[in-house]
């Protein structure tokens, strides 16, 4: 059985459309990752403030301000304060903080990936 020898400019052809295709691929990543990124931002500085604004009308400060002045009061009754702690803790805005914060670390981490992929490219052609 022969064995096929493919001609040059067909190698050739094959790389330089994979480098194309995947230029392609991480320009779209890389314009996703920058509004998701953007957008991660914002949301952050969104949610940090409603976060601040539940600590405030929820009197969890209260609480814990009330631990650093009068420690013998933390001691006898530690039980009911740390229920009172978390029912007072602002889970929600927590956790949407942690998801902008997620958000945008998974968002620059794709930026960077891309931005390695674009510059320097698997095949130089």
């Amino acid at each position: 059985m022969d064995k096929l020898n493919p001609l040059k400019e067909l190698r050739e052809k094959i790389l330089f459309s994979i480098n194309k295709e995947e230029i392609r691929r991480a320009k779209t990543y890389f314009l996703v990752s920058v509004i998701t990124a953007l957008a991660s931002i914002f949301g952050l500085i969104f949610s940090v403030r409603y976060m601040i604004q539940e600590f405030y009308q929820s009197s969890f400060g209260s609480f814990i301000s009330l631990i650093f002045s009068d420690p013998s009061i933390v001691v006898a009754y530690w039980k009911e304060l740390s229920m009172s702690l978390l029912e007072t803790l602002p889970i929600l805005g927590i956790t949407i903080s942690l998801i902008a914060v997620y958000t945008l670390l998974v968002s620059i981490r794709t930026l960077v990936k891309n931005t390695r992929g674009i510059l320097l490219p698997a095949f130089n052609n």
